[in-house]
Formats: C-alpha cells, structure tokens, sequence
C-alpha cells in the first residue's frame, strides 16, 4: 500500500484554489461589510470600540461575535457575543467579509459543518465545530 502523507491546509488550498483567488480579487472591498449575520451569530469588525465594549484583550485578532441568536446552533454549541473568531476551516479570518466568504466555500465544497478557532476575551483559544444548515 502506497501512502502519501501532506498537510491538511495544503489540501484544502488546492481544492479551493479557485476560491482562493477570488478572496484576494475583492479584498479592496471589505470595508464597506462592517457586520454580517451568518449561522446564527452577528460578526463585526474587532477595532478599539469592541474591544472597548466586550473588554477584548489587545493580543487577541479576528472577527467580534457581537450577538447570538437563542435557538441557533451556534447556542446551543456554547457560543457568546464578545468572543473573536480567529479562523474558520485553519484559514485565519480578519473581517466579516472574510467569515461570508469563507463559510460560502465551505457550503460549495458540499461540507456540512464548518470548524471555528474562537478567542475568549482573554486570548484562550478553543474549536467549536457548527452545522450548516
């Protein structure tokens, strides 16, 4: 049995290449998208007014989870406004936009869940995994 052994973020680059490219393309745009609802959360930029708000140490970067909807699978997987969302699927994310995106190539792809790396307000890290629906 031959085995070839690669990274999965390489992976999941290359399935998504053409993705990829895109992202790059319309970054010029993303501030104009200051929040975005998305899997039953609210995300916005993270900038001195939010971390000013939810008490968001100055090391932590992402995007700001500003609201959760109560009977939405992000609740019921624990999640709370003022934590940050640093990456979605091992792809760091800076601005709502980037969230839209990136959970948009997650649907194409056929994925069902998508893997979140959240920030608590102090920095500590920890995956959540959340359906699509």
């Amino acid at each position: 049995v031959k085995v070839t052994l690669g990274r999965l973020e390489d992976g999941e680059k290359l399935a998504s290449g053409e993705n990829g490219n895109t992202d790059k393309d319309t970054g010029d745009e993303a501030p104009a998208v200051s929040t975005a609802s998305v899997l039953g959360m609210t995300v916005g930029d993270l900038n001195d007014e939010t971390r000013t708000k939810f008490g968001i140490a100055a090391e932590v970067s992402g995007v700001v989870i500003t609201e959760v909807a109560k009977d939405s699978a992000a609740a019921e997987r624990g999640i709370q406004a003022g934590e940050v969302i640093t990456e979605i699927a091992q792809e760091s994310v800076a601005t709502p936009k980037d969230v839209m995106d990136r959970i948009a190539a997650l649907k194409e792809q056929g994925r069902k869940n998508a893997l979140l790396m959240l920030a608590s307000k102090s920095g500590e890290l920890r995956f959540v995994t959340i359906r699509m629906d």
